[in-house]
C-alpha cells in the first residue's frame, strides 16, 4: 500500500514539475479572458454606441452643403 502510494506521490510531483505546454494554456486563458471582456464591452456599450452610430448618420443625412 505504501509504495502504491509512494509511485502515485512521485507521479503527481513529476507532472507538477513538467511545464511542458504551459504556455500554450496560459496563451488560451488569455485569449480567453480576452474575449470575455469584449463580449463584456459589446454587451454594456452596444446600445450606447448604435445610438451614437445612428445619431452622426441623422445629422449627415441632414447636413446642407456648404456654399
Amino acid at each position: 500500500m505504501r509504495e502504491l502510494l509512494r509511485k502515485a506521490k512521485d507521479a503527481v510531483a513529476a507532472f507538477a514539475r513538467d511545464e511542458s505546454g504551459g504556455a500554450l494554456s496560459e496563451y488560451g486563458l488569455l485569449i480567453a479572458l480576452i474575449a470575455v471582456a469584449c463580449i463584456a464591452a459589446m454587451i454594456f456599450l452596444g446600445k450606447a454606441i448604435a445610438t451614437k452610430f445612428k445619431d452622426v448618420g441623422t445629422q449627415i443625412q441632414n447636413a446642407q452643403p456648404v456654399q
